[in-house]
């Protein structure tokens, strides 16, 4: 018994080595965010002031002129443009979302005209890919390891079966399966020290804006980035948004908690350069265990109440700011709501 466990362990050994061989050759992308359903829950990041509370109905004005009654009715009250009064009062001018239900469900109904303009469709996703950028001697350890591991179970398996149609004890391994399995656990052994004693790059991060895809419900986004619509109401489903293709390029940040933190500004002449209420969002990024990866991570932001905007992202590690970029001036949409048809 105790023989055939001896004989046994240089196969033992060499899968051993080739299983190691994949672990660290192959490690799986990951996906660009630790929590996409943070991204299109219909909430604010921090507490906002209340909503004031909404118009007041139309009024009916009744004139008595000469015997003659004259009856007519006013329409009701619209919301006044981004001003700076409404932009520290009411968070709905900046997130839709923010407003209360009957306000929000008012808002939707009128954005059902027969002139709304049309929806956009995303095409595709975003992505990761990542890489180690290891050194050329330890990947040249890693192919001899695995070369000499498929060797030496190549040579286990054709004297297992040797023995086993000449119904005769197993006979001792040989030189060629010995000499295969010593290679590569040593093979393995020397890239593994390799890889624990490689020298970390320095941390690197860039952040680009590549692309803005306008006109996109907030249940198209949900649905075609995997984080899903349960637990988001069927009214903030139907909210208007672009979505921006951030480009995060990291180097030197494995194992490392980086965060991307934005929000949208207005770029009107009255409100220039303002924060708009209830936009501010801040979500965990998911770092590959690897030395490099880029990823292309889509934002969806809702359409504040404002002619031009645009979108600031911040890449943070540690409370400070590694990067900056921006979307550059998007057009705001007096819709901010899709209707039925149109899902």
């Amino acid at each position: 018994m105790v023989g055939d466990r001896i004989r046994v362990a240089p196969a033992l050994a060499a899968i051993a080595a080739v299983l190691c061989v994949c672990a660290v050759a192959a490690s799986p992308a990951s996906a660009q965010l630790a929590n996409p359903k943070e991204v299109v829950e219909p909430r604010p990041e921090v507490a906002e002031p209340p909503a004031p509370p909404p118009p007041p109905p139309a009024t009916t004005t009744t004139t008595t002129i000469d015997e003659q009654t004259t009856t007519q009715t006013e329409p009701p009250m619209t919301p006044p443009p981004a001003s700076p009064e409404s932009m520290r009062t009411d968070p709905g001018t900046g997130n839709a979302a923010a407003q209360s239900r009957a306000e929000k469900r008012a808002e939707a109904a009128g954005d059902c005209s027969d002139e709304r303009p049309p929806l956009n469709r995303m095409l595709a996703i975003g992505g990761t890919v990542a890489g180690d950028e290891g050194s050329s001697w330890t990947r040249l350890a890693l192919f001899v390891a695995a070369c000499f591991a498929a060797i030496a179970l190549a040579a286990y398996l054709v004297r297992r079966e040797r023995a086993r149609r000449s119904d005769a004890p197993t006979p001792t391994r040989g030189a060629l399966e010995t000499v295969g399995a010593l290679v590569a656990i040593a093979g393995t052994l020397v890239a593994i020290g390799g890889q624990l004693v490689a020298k970390r790059p320095p941390p690197e991060a860039t952040m680009t804006v590549r692309d803005v895809l306008p006109r996109i419900t907030r249940e198209q986004y949900a649905r075609r980035t995997g984080a899903g619509v349960k637990g988001i109401d069927r009214i903030d489903r139907r909210e208007v948004g672009n979505v921006a293709l951030v480009e995060i390029r990291l180097e030197g940040y494995r194992g490392e908690r980086l965060v991307l933190q934005y929000a949208l500004y207005s770029l009107d002449s009255a409100t220039r350069g303002a924060l708009f209420p209830a936009t501010t969002r801040t979500v965990e990024l998911d770092v590959a265990d690897d030395d490099v990866q880029t990823s292309f991570v889509p934002i969806w932001v809702g359409y504040p109440q404002a002619e031009r905007f645009e979108a600031q992202f911040r890449l943070i590690h540690d409370g400070r700011i590694r990067q900056l970029t921006d979307t550059g001036a998007m057009r705001g949409s007096t819709y901010r709501y899709a209707c039925r048809l149109d899902l």
